[in-house]
């Protein structure tokens, strides 16, 4: 396998990803649009982010080939306020499926953001 990138989302990626969400199996056109601009708010416009990055992107040099979104989230420990995130969105493309890149990206993103 050719090597994966491991980077945050940018507006600029927006027209693949939108592309890609026509690409799932229980989406239809309009679902496909209406994901892509609730993933753009989630991404770009998330007030809970806190200007951190909530999506990223697998990508090799052919282009994107999967996407992780995680959701940014506070609880209490001990009475002790901590940030932490839950996955809430993984996607990888058709041609990259059963080969274990999904594992993989979320791998590779726990990493990256470590």
């Amino acid at each position: 396998m050719e090597a994966i990138r491991i980077r945050p989302l940018r507006p600029d990626d927006m027209p693949q990803i939108a592309a890609m969400q026509q690409t799932r199996d229980d989406v239809d056109a309009a679902g496909a649009a209406k994901r892509a601009e609730l993933m753009r708010w989630l991404a770009f416009h998330n007030p809970s982010a806190r200007g951190e990055a909530t999506y990223f992107v697998a990508e090799t040099a052919d282009g994107i080939i999967g996407y992780h979104g995680r959701m940014p989230l506070e609880f209490a420990i001990a009475g002790a306020v901590r940030r932490g995130y839950f996955v809430h969105d993984l996607y990888v493309t058709p041609p990259a499926r059963k080969k274990g890149l999904g594992f993989k990206v979320t791998m590779l993103i726990a990493q990256a953001i470590e």
